[in-house]
């Protein structure tokens, strides 16, 4: 899905009219609820992983170096093998120059209208709707309203994020 396809089916389950070819107030309102509902579900909800080969510089691998926003680093390899490296709020500090296979989890950037959302496909447009919506009505306003897409939002993420098993009842014997 693309931001735009999103923040069309929030103004459908909204019952708003908004042009998204013109800027207005009411779009660039929806497009910044949507980017707050993508940041907090890519930083809270959601690990999005993302490996890349970075090349240190005075042992540093400068985030800005990363092609994501770095949220946290996983793993930092070096020929396939695991070394030890220091979290810092701008770079990671590693031993020492060379390149380096760093496993990562991101938070998404704000899209541009026609840009795709890198989220895994459990994510539906339906869902993430929801999350504008409560998002939108919130900052309008509208609290009560809010509260309720809000409610059936997290419901959803907290579903999704359910292991699913099989039931399996125990063999009973008749008598």
């Amino acid at each position: 899905m693309t931001k735009k396809s999103l923040l069309e089916a929030t103004a459908r389950m909204l019952g708003l009219t908004v042009d998204f070819s013109e800027e207005s107030d009411r779009s660039a309102a929806l497009g910044a609820c949507c980017d707050y509902v993508l940041n907090e579900l890519s930083t809270q909800h959601e690990d999005l992983l993302n490996t890349e080969t970075i090349v240190s510089s005075d042992k540093k691998l400068l985030f800005s170096r990363f092609r994501e926003n770095v949220v946290r680093v996983r793993s930092v390899k070096k020929d396939g093998r695991k070394v030890g490296f220091t979290f810092y709020p701008d770079h990671v500090l590693v031993d020492r120059d060379g390149e380096y296979d760093v496993t990562y989890t991101y938070s998404i950037k704000s899209p541009l209208l026609n840009e795709w959302i890198k989220l895994p496909p459990k994510y539906t447009e339906n869902i993430l709707s929801l999350g504008v919506a409560a998002e939108y009505l919130y900052r309008t306003g509208y609290e009560r309203d809010a509260a309720m897409f809000s409610d059936r939002y997290y419901t959803a993420l907290k579903n999704l994020s359910v292991v699913k098993r099989n039931v399996v009842l125990p063999a009973r014997r008749f008598l």
